[in-house]
């Protein structure tokens, strides 16, 4: 009796073959297995953005996710502050379901102005939505909130720079390179300045940007990565460079990864398998 065995890609189960003295080899019939899949889910931009501004120190900010986005999908917040007066590095509370994204203290650059900038992540159902940030006075706060799918919603995050980048008197930012850990991953950017210019990156998409004195934004890259390092990035500001300061720190969104075949299905090829 011939051998039973699973042919990929096309994940079928052959059906064995009898050889009888004298007589052709009983005809092959292939059992339907499960569908072809990719290997990997695809991390992809849902739903249409959120924004929202605010302009006092110690703001509650209510913020709000994208309409329709899933307990399967997940959703970015990202804020973007100015500051005036004493240096006074700005804190951001934690709502419950929330994952900070890089640096504990957000990147904060505090010299001739002060900009700050942070970001958090969690499953698109989340309930909690009021965060309150506390930093200098005359602060105005920007925030988006970006929707992704095909994003493992247990570690969100592939990878981000531990301390993030900012630069005075320019109109443009390097930002550090990360080391992608998985296949597949989306690279993206935050970024706030002071003076409330557009950002441009290439290879980058932006997300609405959000501006109250200051702008902030997400930018991600749509092409997925492979494992290794992203090299760095040039994010540039449309404002000017006399009296501009800007913030920004880069990490990656991991992909959900390979997608199994239902359970049920696998038992029943093991099933018709056993019965050869």
């Amino acid at each position: 009796m011939g051998c039973r065995k699973l042919l990929c890609p096309s994940l079928e189960v052959e059906r064995p073959r009898l050889f009888v003295p004298g007589r052709f080899p009983a005809r092959k019939k292939l059992w339907p297995f499960h569908r072809q899949v990719e290997p990997y889910a695809a991390v992809a931009h849902v739903h249409t953005d959120t924004t929202g501004t605010t302009a006092s120190s110690g703001a509650t900010i209510v913020i709000t996710t994208p309409t329709g986005a899933l307990s399967t999908e997940i959703v970015l917040a990202v804020f973007g502050s100015n500051e005036t007066g004493a240096v006074v590095s700005p804190t951001v509370s934690t709502p419950a379901g929330w994952t900070r994204i890089g640096p504990a203290g957000g990147v904060e650059k505090h010299t001739t102005n002060g900009v700050y900038t942070t970001a958090f992540w969690a499953l698109g159902n989340v309930s909690g939505k009021t965060f309150t940030l506390v930093g200098d006075t005359g602060q105005s706060v920007s925030w988006v909130c970006v929707g992704f799918s095909g994003v493992d919603t247990t570690t969100a995050i592939d990878v981000a720079d531990a301390t993030g980048n900012s630069a005075d008197g320019a109109a443009s930012l390097t930002v550090n390179s990360v080391t992608i850990a998985t296949t597949n991953a989306w690279e993206c950017l935050i970024a706030a300045d002071w003076l409330g210019g557009v950002y441009t990156a290439t290879g980058f998409t932006v997300s609405p940007s959000s501006v109250v004195n200051c702008a902030m934004a997400l930018l991600y890259n749509t092409t997925p990565k492979a494992t290794g390092a992203t090299g760095t990035v040039t994010l540039n500001d449309s404002a000017a460079s006399t009296g501009q300061t800007i913030v920004g720190l880069s990490f990656a969104l991991r992909s959900a990864g390979f997608i199994a075949p239902p359970p049920f299905m696998v038992s029943q090829a093991v099933h018709r398998a056993s019965r050869w």
